[in-house]
């Protein structure tokens, strides 16, 4: 081959070369006025429980946003969760989020969403999903807060590194305000008391937990935590899980004092994976009686406390324990004041006597019922003022008592015969009625010192 022929030959080659690298480099970048499409997202569905129910077939989400059309994957369930990665998404803000759960027939019955997503070119973006039942009936009394979502600008960071977070989270009570809890085990947290916050990773690699918790309307409250990994190199996943405690939905509301001896109605809704299977205790901070304190409705009657100030402090607190052993407490603010209310006395629920006339030095029996509100000790005491009175049988619930009449009833003098019963915060009393005694003579001036004669 002449040198010439040769020289075209290379020349040829190193063009060609050339035009392939040129092609490659224009392959890999987006063309002018289009979007990169080198973003991705790692999501993680859960349904808030230790074992999602059976009639769960499975959970789509959809992508949607300014430069991206709604693109609809299926995740796959891993254990108690559902995870996906998806690829190829427009870098920037901007993005929206849902996801439903179905049943086998196709009906969604858990939803979760998250809005202002965004993705980068540099690390993938991480979604953690809180399913929830997709409708919840209206209610007069206050709900927690309802938390969709928890997002990261990334699904792990090296040390030193800095993670975007953000708490998909709306009130459960409509116009009731919101306040914000950050913590983590490590790192810095720039706002912690806001729904997002910067976190700086620390300069050892390891995991990190972290730990969010919304509170509303009642102090009722909604968390979660989950935990990411800080590492050198690109490729453990992210450990995310929302706390699966139960969660006290929905209180009624508790009066700020109470009188001694006031019933007080307490009540809780509590969800939980099976709330049949969670046990409620219910307790005070100072003196009283429960009725049922191990059901979710439950009262309250405060006793006696001692040395009284103007408002002694009675805070109500209710524990709810899931069968996984982990539990949620709620804590309802309140005292009681040193004023005695009518509920708390003993209530008489029957009286009776034998006879309601009775002739000179004869006999007449009483009877009289009653009850502690608080379920304490009775005591019963009776008075007349003529004749005899003797309790003759009694319980806690009944006393009876036999009186024997005078041979008359001294001129001026009103028959009273009452029976008192007492408990610890003070007592009630029922009066008896009986005719038919004649009045007593007045003494002749012979006989002043005898006793009255009829």
């Amino acid at each position: 081959m002449s040198k010439p022929i040769l020289i075209k030959v290379m020349l040829g080659i190193v063009v060609g070369v050339v035009a392939i690298l040129m092609v490659r480099k224009s392959s890999s970048a987006a063309p002018a006025g289009l979007p990169r499409l080198d973003g991705s997202v790692q999501i993680l569905a859960s349904l808030l429980q230790t074992e999602p129910p059976t009639e769960v077939a499975g959970i789509k989400v959809t992508l949607s946003g300014p430069e991206l059309a709604a693109r609809t994957e299926t995740l796959t369930r891993m254990g108690t969760q559902w995870q996906g990665v998806i690829q190829g998404l427009p870098v920037g803000k901007g993005n929206t989020l849902s996801a439903e759960a179905v049943d086998a027939e196709g009906n969604v019955i858990f939803t979760a969403g998250a809005t202002d997503l965004g993705f980068s070119n540099t690390q993938r973006t991480l979604a953690a999903l809180a399913m929830q039942k997709s409708s919840i009936q209206p209610t007069a009394v206050a709900r927690s807060p309802r938390l969709a979502a928890i997002l990261s600008s990334a699904d792990a960071v090296k040390p030193g590194g800095t993670l975007s977070l953000q708490a998909s989270v709306t009130s459960g009570t409509p116009g009731s305000p919101l306040t914000f809890e950050w913590t983590a085990s490590a790192g810095s947290l720039t706002a912690s008391t806001s729904a997002s916050t910067t976190w700086v990773a620390p300069a050892q690699p390891g995991p990190v937990t972290f730990s969010f918790t919304a509170t509303g309307a009642e102090g009722l409250t909604t968390s979660a935590s989950f935990t990411l990994a800080v590492e050198h190199s690109h490729g453990l996943p992210a450990m995310v899980s929302f706390n699966h405690a139960p969660q006290v939905v929905s209180a009624a509301p508790v009066p700020p004092t109470l009188m001694l001896g006031q019933p007080l109605p307490v009540s809780a809704i509590v969800a939980d994976e099976d709330p049949s299977t969670l046990v409620y205790k219910w307790s005070a901070q100072c003196k009283g009686s429960w009725r049922e304190p191990e059901k979710s409705s439950a009262m309250f009657i405060p006793g006696p406390q001692g040395p009284m100030a103007a408002c002694t402090r009675c805070d109500v607190t209710l524990v709810a324990t899931a069968s996984s052993g982990e539990s949620t407490t709620r804590k309802f603010p309140m005292c009681v004041g040193p004023e005695v209310a009518s509920e708390g006395l003993p209530q008489i629920s029957q009286s009776s006597q034998s006879s309601g006339t009775v002739a000179p030095g004869g006999k007449v029996t009483f009877t009289v019922s009653a009850q502690d509100p608080m379920g304490g000790l009775l005591a019963y005491s009776w008075t007349a003022n003529v004749g005899t009175i003797e309790e003759i049988e009694k319980n806690n619930s009944t006393s009876q008592a036999l009186w024997t009449a005078p041979r008359c009833l001294p001129r001026g003098t009103e028959l009273s015969i009452q029976a008192s019963v007492a408990n610890a915060l003070g007592a009630a009393t029922t009066p008896f009625t009986v005719t038919g005694l004649p009045l007593c003579r007045n003494p002749s001036p012979t006989d002043r010192t005898s006793t009255a004669r009829w």
